[in-house]
Parts: structure tokens; C-alpha cells; sequence
């Protein structure tokens, strides 16, 4: 968001709420450290399906600390399949290489371009939908429009969403 193009009053409400998630975040990925340092990747095992994805939002999001994105990556690579869902290792996979300016391998990382989803670099892009496949995520074009749609639409307020936090 260009905050220069903002009314200053919204411009100082949105730095201040940047602070507070920025703070949330650090505050979170203390916190995992701590789990996965005694206890290993919380997987669905250890703390239930929903749990485990939400492990897996808050280091997906913790771009401050790549080191620890790595080790939790390889910590959830380590796992018997199925105690993570490998979306959620493809996604962070890609987190990580987009992060340190590399090609990502599943696509899952985006930027717009003239109002478009456009997938951050791809390494051997050619062969990008049989990767995606192997993991059961969709085609990349599919996701593509998937992701304009989410992030050009407007949604609907919560309350008539039915409060369950779906579009």
C-alpha cells in the first residue's frame, strides 16, 4: 500500500496496526521455537490436524527468521507422512526460495502485475503442474485465478458470511 496516496489519519491507523501484528508475530514465533525446540514439529499427532496447520500458518509468516523457517521445513520433512499436509510443506518450501531470491518449485507464491496473479519465479516451470499434482494442489492457472479472486474481489462482512470466515 503506497501510504503517501492515503489520507494520513487511515496511513497512521494502518503503521499502527502493522506495529501491533508485526509485535504478535515476533510474539508467536518465540513461542514455536520453544514447542519445536521440546517437542518437535507439532504435527497431527502430537496436536491435532487444525493445530498442526496452524504451527505451520505462523512459520509460514515468520519471514524475519528464514534460519527457522528452514529447520522447521526440515523438521516437517523429517515426519512419517501424512503427520503434515505437503501443501503446507510445498508452500513453505517456496516461502523459503522466493525469500533468498531463488526459484520457488511449486508456484505458490505470488505478485500482481497489471491487476494479474503471477507466480514468482519457477524453477523448470514446464514441469510445475506435475509437481503441483503429486502434492494435490491444483493446476498454477487454476490457483492463478484462484488468488485474483480472493485478493480482487471484495468480500462480504463477516455477518454475512454466516460468521464462519468464509468468503
Amino acid at each position: 500500500m503506497n501510504l503517501a496516496k492515503v489520507d494520513p489519519k487511515i496511513a497512521a491507523e494502518y503503521t499502527a496496526l502493522i506495529v501491533k501484528v508485526q509485535s504478535e508475530d515476533r510474539k508467536n514465533v518465540l513461542w514455536l521455537k520453544d514447542v519445536v525446540s521440546r517437542h518437535g514439529w507439532p504435527g497431527k499427532s502430537l496436536v491435532g490436524s487444525k493445530s498442526a496447520h496452524s504451527a505451520w500458518l505462523l512459520v509460514q509468516h515468520a519471514d524475519s527468521d528464514r534460519e527457522f523457517q528452514q529447520t522447521c521445513l526440515t523438521t516437517m520433512e523429517a515426519l512419517p507422512e501424512g503427520e503434515v499436509e505437503a501443501r503446507d510443506i510445498a508452500y513453505l518450501t517456496d516461502r523459503i526460495l522466493v525469500g533468498c531470491g531463488k526459484k520457488q518449485k511449486y508456484g505458490t507464491q505470488t505478485n500482481f502485475k497489471d491487476g494479474k496473479a503471477v507466480a514468482a519465479p519457477i524453477d523448470d516451470e514446464d514441469h510445475v503442474d506435475e509437481r503441483r499434482k503429486a502434492l494435490g494442489l491444483e493446476p498454477l492457472e487454476e490457483y492463478l485465478k484462484l488468488i485474483e479472486e480472493i485478493y480482487t474481489k471484495p468480500q462480504k462482512p463477516e455477518s454475512e458470511r454466516g460468521g464462519d470466515g468464509k468468503p
